[in-house]
């Protein structure tokens, strides 16, 4: 599992949770088989350095900024630390694809979002994502809080990883099937607190297996 984490973007909002998130994922999937970018001692998330590990990782989670850019869909992508990872780089490193890709979720703005006055053709990051080859894709469909991300994570990824295991023989897996069901435990726990409208708990969707 690769996990890339942007907190501070170029001309653009701080995301300061999404170390909490980092450290939500650390806490839940085992160290063995977690690497991190763009977190404390680790490498840059950038748009070249995240490419082969979207290729070569089962899962993949970016915590980071994301749009939707109507006008041009194909210029629509993920806020990294040097720039926007786009869906046309996405979609032409499509022939390089890795067989291990299995799950992505994109933990941004707008990633499932698409055009509404076109709605039959969704070009959007999370409909990317399937087309590479993820069989699971966990997405939002507008704009989200930075602070609702780590209890989404916490939740999302307790679940996905109960009663694995990476070290013992032979190596306990998570079932990545069970994904959308994660989510929804996820959303439900941030659904179950009463100060939180609706608009913060609902744009989450999941794709896929």
């Amino acid at each position: 599992m690769t996990a890339l984490i942007q907190p501070v973007t170029p001309n653009a909002s701080s995301l300061p949770e999404t170390k909490e998130e980092l450290r939500m994922i650390e806490k839940n999937v085992p160290k063995e088989w977690l690497t991190s970018l763009g977190g404390p001692d680790a490498p840059a998330a950038t748009v070249e350095i995240a490419l082969p590990h979207l290729r070569e990782s089962s899962i993949v989670h970016f915590a980071c900024h994301g749009t939707q850019d109507l006008e041009n869909p194909v210029d629509t992508g993920l806020l990294l630390a040097d720039g926007r990872l786009k869906l046309s780089k996405l979609m032409w490193n499509s022939s390089h694809q890795g067989q291990n890709m299995r799950m992505a979720f994109l933990s941004a703005c707008e990633t499932a979002k698409g055009d509404p006055t076109v709605p039959d053709e969704a070009m959007h990051l999370a409909s990317t994502m399937l087309f590479l080859g993820f069989r699971g894709v966990v997405a939002t469909m507008w704009t989200i809080k930075d602070y609702d991300g780590p209890t989404i994570v916490e939740t999302f990824y307790r679940e996905l990883f109960a009663g694995c295991n990476a070290t013992a023989a032979p190596q306990s897996l998570p079932d990545l099937t069970k994904s959308a069901r994660a989510l929804h435990a996820a959303v439900t726990k941030l659904r179950a607190d009463p100060k939180v409208p609706f608009h913060r708990w609902a744009p989450f969707v999941h794709y896929g297996l």
